[in-house]
């Protein structure tokens, strides 16, 4: 239907009809035909416009993810480099430590076996001064069964002339004794001033001991001093028995010399077994130790004597530790009391 309009422009309608509920009627609907294309060409740009904007939102969130996606990859690709670079940087710090720590352990090394060279050294030197001191007691242990053999010999000589032979027989036989006691001594001598190898192993803690008294009796009994003897010393001990004599003969010596001029003069000397332990006691009942001495006893070039070096306990001390044991000066009421404790075998 076409029809004019206030501008004298002819206006088109459209014509649109549909039932009702009512019986017999129909509903008809003229609309203009310039507004259904315009809502209709309004429709098309608004749903244009929507996916319009839906687009660009869909590429602007691909764009956002791929920077995000760059700006990760380079942040990781960074993260990388710097991850790299710090363990690089900790290689070579762990790399120079090691060389460093290296360095020390190969200095440490050095300097434990020349600490090694210097003990033995220290001991050996300590043996041989103590051998000027021991030359006079061996000596005038000697001259006892020395004496003895010349008047035994006598006689044998006067049995003989008297045709008593089988008399003779026993007195050669207490001569060739008294020529084993002097053997014996000459060969503790020697043995103890040579350079024994420092070997640890069981030995009988009395042969150490009586080794000790053969070389120190002269001198014990030249000064007055009465040798007392304390619990059973045949007990197997983790000891080197050169190594311990030189102990044995170093304390004794400095109670001796501790007691000179006393006449009271008493040393006991005991053992002592404390389970897996062994306990050798060297008691005197001389002046005894001054605290301020005593404190700093075991310290290199530390002495009371005006002619000691101040070495003697030092090197004992380290010998009783190299068995595994221990050397120390303990408190007594009267006189210095040293204990070393030894491994039992």
């Amino acid at each position: 239907m076409r029809t004019a309009v206030g501008d004298g422009r002819p206006q088109t309608w459209v014509h649109s009809e549909t039932d009702t509920a009512a019986p017999g009627w129909t509903l008809h609907l003229l609309t203009p035909e310039r507004g259904v294309i315009g809502a209709a060409v309004a429709g098309a740009r608004g749903l244009a416009l929507l996916i319009t904007s839906l687009l660009a939102l869909g590429v602007a969130v691909l764009l956002r993810r791929r920077h995000l996606a760059r700006a990760k990859a380079q942040a990781e690709e960074e993260g990388r480099l710097e991850l790299e670079r710090r363990i690089h940087e900790r290689t070579r710090e762990l790399h120079d430590a090691n060389l460093a720590l290296n360095r020390q352990i190969e200095e440490r090394r050095r300097a434990e076996a020349a600490r090694e060279l210097l003990r033995d050294e220290l001991v050996q030197a300590s043996k041989l001064a103590a051998l000027g001191q021991i030359v006079a007691s061996v000596a005038h242990e000697i001259n006892q069964p020395v004496a003895a053999i010349r008047t035994y010999a006598e006689t044998a000589k006067l049995l003989l002339s008297r045709d008593q032979p089988d008399k003779v027989g026993d007195v050669l036989q207490r001569i060739g004794g008294l020529t084993k006691r002097i053997g014996a001594i000459t060969q503790d001598l020697r043995l103890f001033s040579r350079k024994a190898t420092p070997t640890i192993d069981a030995i009988r803690l009395e042969d150490a001991i009586q080794g000790g008294l053969e070389l120190t009796r002269g001198r014990v009994e030249e000064r007055g001093v009465r040798l007392e003897r304390i619990g059973d010393g045949d007990v197997q001990v983790r000891a080197h028995q050169f190594r311990l004599e030189q102990v044995i003969v170093n304390l004794i010596k400095n109670a001796a010399e501790a007691m000179e001029g006393q006449t009271d003069a008493r040393l006991t000397l005991a053992v002592a077994r404390d389970g897996e332990r062994v306990r050798l006691i060297f008691a005197d009942n001389g002046p005894g130790v001054a605290p301020d001495v005593a404190r700093q006893l075991f310290t290199p070039f530390v002495t009371t004597r005006a002619n000691g070096l101040g070495l003697g306990l030092v090197i004992c001390r380290d010998i009783v530790a190299s068995f595994g044991g221990e050397l120390d000066l303990v408190p007594a009421e009267r006189g210095a009391t040293f204990v070393a404790v030894l491994k039992a075998a």
